[in-house]
């Protein structure tokens, strides 16, 4: 059980990367208490609530460089109703907060609509960052990237002038298609995933995007002139065992509750060994190439050349050639799956000499 858990971890680790899975819920921030704050966070308001409640704080705003340039579209909720002074307070610190950003003049533009649902993410052209509110805190976007919270602890001033020029810097990132790995965030309990530079709000939108990006992948090969042997036999787990071992990973390690960052974990391994394993099969590397589904701990026996699988929910492929000692074997990094069969074609060559 301990071998399993360590080894989903290190799959878990080589899927989401440097990103992580990060866990952010929107929260109001200021610099007073408010007795009505449940979140651990705090803000003010005045009697009659309104942004110049942070007046001061406004005030020690200055000019920053660099700038992002363009247009800042920000979608904020309806004016409170009356008599709700938690929601004036609220609003009052979204205008508060607007308004700061204004000042540092980041943007050549801030465009303001007062019309946004709760969670519901302004269109934003390529190219174009949106501030919105979702959980009773503000959240950024760049594009069509994943969204992520900017509600830090800071006074006003600070978080206008440090903290948001990083915060943004990292959402234009996100856009980035090129980024490796599995971006993940939560907002008010809500998950979001970032792949290849776009969000997913769904696992089913995002296992979508794996099968794509496994057809793309696999549908770039281009077949071999000479095989190199006669039977290849390549072994990959079932996407339900990758899932359901991720899963008892994030459960054993009290994190993901609700399974869906474990679910879109294990469909992201599976369709990127899918990919490889096709990739294989069509390259013609071998006369004869089958590719099995299955949870093996051996090479499988059959009179094959060679046998290339993958221990359950371990990271790397194994392979074993003529029936000898199974080697490690690590796939190079990149969209190119040309890479993959001259990888594979090396490590059988290199074999045969050894033994």
């Amino acid at each position: 059980m301990k071998s399993r858990r360590m080894a989903a971890a290190a799959l878990i680790a080589s899927l989401f990367g440097s990103a992580g899975v990060m866990a952010q819920t929107g929260a109001q921030t200021g610099t007073s208490q408010d007795s009505s704050d449940k979140t651990g966070y705090s803000f003010k308001c005045g009697t009659a609530p309104s942004a110049q409640d942070w007046a001061a704080e406004l005030d020690a705003i200055q000019p920053i460089n660099p700038v992002f340039g363009g247009t800042l579209i920000v979608s904020l909720p309806p004016a409170a109703p009356d008599g709700d002074r938690r929601a004036a307070c609220l609003a009052a610190m979204y205008e508060a907060r607007v308004e700061a950003i204004r000042r540092t003049e980041l943007f050549d533009e801030v465009k303001i609509s007062h019309d946004g649902a709760n969670g519901a993410r302004p269109a934003l052209p390529a190219r174009t960052f949106g501030l919105w509110v979702e959980n009773n805190g503000m959240v950024a976007g760049y594009a069509d990237a994943m969204r992520q919270s900017v509600m830090t602890a800071q006074p006003l001033d600070q978080w206008a002038t440090e903290a948001m020029p990083a915060l943004l810097k990292a959402a234009r990132k996100a856009s980035d298609p090129a980024v490796a790995g599995i971006a993940a965030t939560t907002i008010g309990g809500t998950p979001y995933f970032g792949f290849k530079g776009r969000e997913y709000a769904s696992y089913t939108d995002i296992r979508s995007a794996f099968a794509a990006g496994e057809a793309s992948y696999a549908g770039g090969i281009h077949p071999a002139k000479q095989p190199v042997g006669q039977k290849l036999l390549v072994v990959i787990p079932p996407e339900s065992f990758l899932v359901a071992r991720i899963t008892e990973a994030y459960s054993a390690g009290g994190v993901d509750p609700s399974g869906s960052f474990a679910k879109v974990a294990g469909s992201s391994a599976y369709f990127i060994r899918l990919g490889q394993a096709q990739a294989l099969k069509k390259s013609g590397l071998f006369r004869e190439i089958a590719l099995e589904e299955k949870d093996v701990s051996e090479a499988p026996a059959g009179g094959y050349d060679a046998v290339l699988w993958v221990k359950g929910t371990a990271a790397e492929w194994t392979l074993s050639v003529g029936g000898h000692d199974p080697v490690a074997f690590i796939p190079p990094t990149g969209t190119d799956p040309e890479q993959m069969v001259l990888a594979v074609s090396d490590a059988f060559a290199k074999a045969q000499v050894k033994n």
